[in-house]
């Protein structure tokens, strides 16, 4: 229940939530979530929360370049890497 009173609040959830690793994932998608509702201030509070998240910078690279992308020119669809 504390969990959910944190992600109500716009905190990131407790380090025993979610697995490290999926971290980087969670908090990107949270900011996507509150972008697609138009809370462009906490969208961008949870994107900037991402670089703090990454564990690998190679394994993650994908959702470090698609939170800079929503942050600096929105997408509701990404186009495939060629």
């Amino acid at each position: 229940m504390a969990g959910r009173r944190r992600a109500a609040r716009g905190e990131p959830p407790a380090s025993g939530g979610v697995v490290r690793d999926g971290r980087a994932i969670v908090t990107y998608l949270v900011g996507e979530l509150w972008r697609r509702i138009g809370d462009e201030r906490r969208a961008g509070e949870w994107f900037d929360r991402l670089p703090g998240e990454i564990t690998s910078p190679t394994k993650h690279q994908w959702i470090v370049k698609a939170a800079r992308q929503q942050t600096e020119q929105l997408q509701d669809w990404f186009r495939r890497a060629a």
